[in-house]
């Protein structure tokens, strides 16, 4: 069964027992006051009736012949007694009052001496309420019954009355449950048609569509979740097409070696090349090209898939920088490049994965001892600029990075200069790798101009854990 069909079933059991309720509750609450209403007339006309039959009585001085004097035996009486048979006249005078209710009339023993309804008479009235005496010469000659006063139900008349007014309040729940199923039926639709939408937009998500993507109306939870159920398609769309990028890309990078491992053994075979050691040397480089790309690729797939673990320890981060300085400083002075480490005192330090942090340095200073030419300097600056983060800049006096590419350069495979990073055997992949590194270890990662050198420089701000530890001297 479908939500709509289930929401729908529910509603209407909702405003049905609901409407079932009220009529029974409007039923008992009109019932209650009719009895008290129809409780109060009957006593207001017992007293009347008692007032009639008392002068009536003064009369004759008995009850014989009581019985006829009521005209009208179907429980109408008129109080005046001016109709009795007798001829007696001047009781009390006539009244128009006319009642539907039973009336009994007993004497002092008890027994009915007056019966409406004809049953009655000459019998002991034992199981009646408290009725309203009549006193004649002021003495209580008698007691008077009328209505409730001798049944607890209502009245024929009363109980028709009573049907009316339920009939009526039935009528209204009835009309009133219709209009709210009605309004509940469309609020059903306007709740369940955006999840039916969402339902099929993930069916087609899961069939492999991923652009697909769903209107977002309101602002409430249903919206909400049509908003999350964009992101997460556009992410994993995000996602798709940075898995086919990579293995293009990853393609493309790996062609070259590979033909050109393939090229050369060919061309071995087939004599073309002698297979000297000068000839092995240059497969051996080829090998080792691709073996470091294979391992990029496999590195940068651990930091895009969120499965790079770090391995954290309280680490100096001038200490890591001025390691990896020593490690280029070879490199440097072939090329003619300073190096310089500067930091200044009272440093933090800091939780972070030494050996992955020393990579990231690595990269940056490989990537900008490539770029500055002879002649040329690169400082690595440490600072902190807040108490909770340390700051990293890679600083070089090579060409810099045009503005536009600035924020493309973190990219895989992505290089400015095409044509001299490969032939400086730049495979695109470094700034990738340190970029996501730093992502993980919660830093971030950007490009600028260096104020003092002139050419680019990265910087990398990394969160501070430790503020207590013993700070690093100044270099």
């Amino acid at each position: 069964m479908s939500l709509r069909s289930r929401m729908l079933l529910l509603l209407a059991g909702v405003v049905i027992g609901a409407a079932l309720v009220s009529v029974a509750a409007v039923r008992i609450a009109a019932e209650r006051p009719l009895r008290v209403f129809v409780g109060a007339g009957d006593v207001s006309r017992a007293e009347d009736i008692a007032g009639l039959i008392a002068g009536w009585y003064g009369l004759r001085g008995s009850w014989d012949d009581v019985q006829e004097a009521f005209q009208d035996r179907d429980a109408v009486a008129r109080p005046g007694m001016g109709m009795m048979r007798d001829g007696h006249r001047g009781a009390a005078g006539r009244s128009e009052a006319v009642t539907r209710s039973r009336v009994v009339l007993t004497d002092l023993d008890g027994i009915v001496v007056v019966d409406s309804g004809g049953t009655l008479l000459g019998t002991r009235l034992s199981a009646a309420g408290e009725g309203i005496p009549v006193i004649a010469a002021a003495a209580r000659v008698g007691t008077v019954y009328v209505g409730s006063m001798l049944e607890p139900g209502l009245a024929s008349s009363d109980r028709a009355f009573l049907a009316s007014v339920t009939r009526a309040i039935v009528l209204s729940a009835g009309v009133a449950a219709l209009l709210a199923l009605a309004i509940g039926l469309l609020a059903v639709r306007r709740l369940t048609n955006p999840v039916a939408e969402l339902t099929r937009a993930a069916e087609r998500a899961g069939a492999g569509d991923l652009g697909v993507r769903v209107a977002v109306r309101g602002r409430d939870e249903i919206a909400r979740l049509a908003e999350t159920f964009n992101r997460m398609t556009g992410a994993l769309h995000d996602q798709e097409e940075g898995r086919r990028r990579i293995v293009a890309d990853s393609a493309h990078e790996l062609r070259t070696p590979v033909s050109l491992i393939q090229g050369t053994v060919e061309a071995m075979l087939d004599g073309v090349y002698p297979s000297d050691r000068l000839t092995l040397e240059g497969l051996h480089e080829e090998t080792l090209r691709l073996s470091r790309l294979v391992e990029d690729l496999n590195e940068l797939s651990r930091l895009e898939s969120g499965t790079l673990v770090l391995e954290r320890e309280d680490a100096d981060l001038v200490e890591i920088a001025r390691v990896e300085a020593g490690r280029f400083a070879t490199r440097s002075a072939e090329k003619g490049v300073a190096i310089a480490v500067e930091a200044g005192a009272g440093l933090p330090r800091a939780s972070i994965d030494r050996r992955r942090i020393g990579q990231v340095m690595a990269n940056l200073l490989g990537n900008a001892l490539r770029h500055t030419p002879a002649g040329g300097a690169i400082v690595i600056r440490v600072d902190a600029p807040r108490r909770d983060r340390l700051r990293l800049a890679v600083e070089d006096s090579g060409p810099g990075i045009p503005a536009g590419e600035r924020a493309r350069v973190f990219e895989r495979y992505y290089r400015v200069d095409e044509a001299r990073a490969a032939a400086e055997g730049g495979r695109g992949l470094g700034l990738a790798i340190a970029a996501g590194i730093v992502k993980a270890h919660g830093g971030t990662v950007r490009a600028e101009t260096s104020a003092t050198l002139g050419g680019a420089m990265v910087v990398v701000e990394l969160p501070c854990t430790r503020l207590d530890a013993a700070p690093s001297p100044p270099v």
